[in-house]
């Protein structure tokens, strides 16, 4: 890597947080993690916004910890249906389990 691609590679990262020693350069690894969970936490709030009107009713009865079938009760749709919206919530937020996607959703409000 050239100088010149290098430095701007490093454009816009503040100078505190990086050291050059024998001409590599090394990043302060909790800055890294930082970074890290920033961008995790925008993106779960982002894509919360692609969530359909639907999905977002079914998201918030979730939180609100009903059941599957109290949310087909209250939403007058299939079982079938109420679950493939929890399915696709949880393809859309990339949530790994209940507990992840219901801390996604209180971040996102």
């Amino acid at each position: 890597m050239n100088r010149d691609a290098g430095e701007e590679r490093l454009q816009g990262m503040p100078v505190n947080h990086i050291r050059m020693i024998d001409g590599k350069v090394f990043v302060e690894v909790d800055y890294l993690k930082d970074l890290k969970r920033q961008h995790t936490q925008s993106k779960s709030i982002d894509a919360f916004k692609v969530l359909t009107t639907r999905e977002k009713e079914v998201m918030q009865l979730i939180a609100e910890t009903l059941s599957s079938k109290a949310i087909s009760d209250k939403l007058d749709l299939s079982i079938h249906t109420v679950n493939l919206h929890r399915k696709q919530i949880m393809k859309k937020l990339r949530a790994k389990n209940l507990a992840e996607l219901i801390k996604i959703y209180y971040q996102s409000r």
